[in-house]
Order: C-alpha cells, then structure tokens, then sequence
C-alpha cells in the first residue's frame, strides 16, 4: 500500500528486493521490462540464446524477490503476448526447454514461498487487496465528482477527506493505482487525451498485418500498463525508459517500412474506453443516484 511502513518492504521476514527505487513493486514493473526485453537477444546466435536465458532467470528470480503480486500478473500478460504471436516459429525441441525453465521457475517460486503471497488473497482475506479494492470502487464516482479533476497529488487526499469510510485510517498519497490516480486528478479533455495515448502506444507496437512487427515491444508496454494498474508505480521516471525506447523503436520501424496504424482499432478500442468511463461515472454520480432513489 501506500503507506510507508517499513514492515511493508518484508514479506514473512525476507526483505522485498527494491534495487534502490523504494519500492519492491516499481522494482519488480522495471525487472519485467528486463525479463521481456531479453528476449530480444535469442535472434543474436548461439551466444545470444545463452546470454538470453541467463538474462531472463536473473530477471524472473529477482521479481519472486520483491514478492510483487503485481509484477508477477505483468509477466504472465507480457509473456502471454509474446508467445501468441511467435509460439510458431519455435519447434517442439525449443518448447520442451522452455518448459523445463518454467518448471525450473516454478519449483524455485515453491522453494523461496512467495507463491504463498501470490495466492493469499484467492484463499483468505488480504488488507492489502481489501483496501485497494474499497479505493478502486470510489474511482468512478471521484471521477464524476470533479469534471475539472481533483488537481495533481491530490487524489490520494480527496479520497481520505470525502470517501473514505469513516472506520478506516489508512493514509493514502495515491489511489495505489497510476491509472486510477491520474484520471481522477486530470480533467476530461486529459482522461481522453491519456487513453488515447495508452492506445495509440500498444497500436503502433501491435503486429498487425505483418509477421515481421517483434512483439517484444507490444509485450513490454502492455506489461508495464498492468503494473502500473496494481500499484502506483509509473511514477517513476526509470520505469517509462524502455517502455518509451520499446515504442520509439516501433515508431521509426513503421515509417521506415511504411506500415500503417489500424485507424479502427485506435479509434475504436480508444472511443470504447473512453465512453464506457463516462457511463460508468454517471450511473456513480450523486446526482443520478438520488434521481433513482426518487
């Protein structure tokens, strides 16, 4: 959460691996983009597939460190993406080593017990999800709330002073969510202008129409959109770096080769979303609620 506990940085007494950036959870998005990206080096030889595999274990391993639940579900989304798009090109000999690392992964995860963590809120109550869950569920109707936003860093504030339930004390800063927080904080015109961006980021790296496009940038992007949805943690200017190398990569690529973005998935994905916002915050508006209750 975003208190600042130093119990919170220690998991059953192991220290969470935070590599200096104050928070295990900005530390296990940025290890991500590093896990992803080194699977880049597989189309360098022979070397570049051992190199790449080293890269990778160091990476996974240091995340089940920081025992983010957070960065985990970035992981399995970005590795997801990339295997959907090249899962062909890979032969059945490559996909048994593959299998053997995972398992090689998975009985490490058993062995340090941070798949304890990883499952403790499936099984039994846990604050931290609890909490963020009781924030989340506000979003909507801070949102309505306040066309104009709430003002930058204020979001964290708005929520203590006017939704949250007057049994809690938790001190916020964020809705411990960087999307979340910044939609309530920006106005109208800067909620469409910041999923617009969002979608025209994972459209340009999207391999659309030519198996050519590397997916590793779309999976590195939408990686870091997903931890940046359990935490709070795209404040942090070393986490945009490769997300933004990743995404002006695929810029110069498409001008270079003259692919054009999917102008119905843009506007689509992006007039969707943004709809779909409004509409939810209405149904969550004070106004509407009492007009129902009428």
């Amino acid at each position: 959460m975003e208190t600042s506990q130093i119990a919170e940085y220690f998991y059953n007494g192991m220290w969470r691996l935070d590599l200096g950036l104050g928070n295990p959870n900005k530390t296990a998005a940025l290890l991500v983009q590093c896990a992803l990206l080194s699977i880049a080096l597989i189309k360098f030889g022979k070397w570049g597939k051992w190199l790449s595999m080293i890269c990778f274990l160091g990476s996974v391993i240091c995340i089940f460190h920081t025992f983010s639940r957070g960065g985990i579900c970035a992981l399995l989304v970005g590795l997801t993406i990339f295997g959907a798009f090249t899962y062909h090109k890979f032969s059945w000999k490559e996909w048994r080593f593959k299998f053997i690392i995972i398992i090689s992964l998975f009985a490490y995860c058993i062995v340090l017990g941070a798949q304890k963590r990883y499952v403790h809120g499936f099984f039994s109550e846990d604050r931290s999800i609890t909490n963020r869950l009781s924030i989340w569920r506000k979003v909507p109707e801070m949102i309505a709330d306040s066309p104009w936003g709430w003002g930058v860093g204020e979001a964290g504030n708005a929520f203590m002073k006017w939704y949250q339930p007057t049994e809690s004390s938790e001190q916020y800063r964020t809705l411990v969510n960087s999307h979340f927080t910044w939609l309530v904080e920006i106005s109208w015109i800067g909620r469409f202008a910041y999923i617009l961006l969002w979608i025209l980021a994972i459209g340009v790296c999207l391999p659309f129409g030519s198996s050519r496009i590397n997916p590793i940038p779309l999976a590195v992007i939408v990686s870091f959109a997903v931890s940046s949805f359990f935490s709070s943690v795209a404040e942090s200017f070393v986490l945009w770096i490769i997300p933004c190398i990743c995404l002006g990569r695929m810029i110069l690529f498409r001008i270079k080769n003259k692919f054009p973005l999917n102008k119905f998935f843009i506007l689509g994905t992006s007039s969707t979303c943004f709809f779909l916002i409004i509409f939810i915050s209405i149904l969550n508006s004070d106004s509407y609620v009492k007009k129902e209750k009428n």
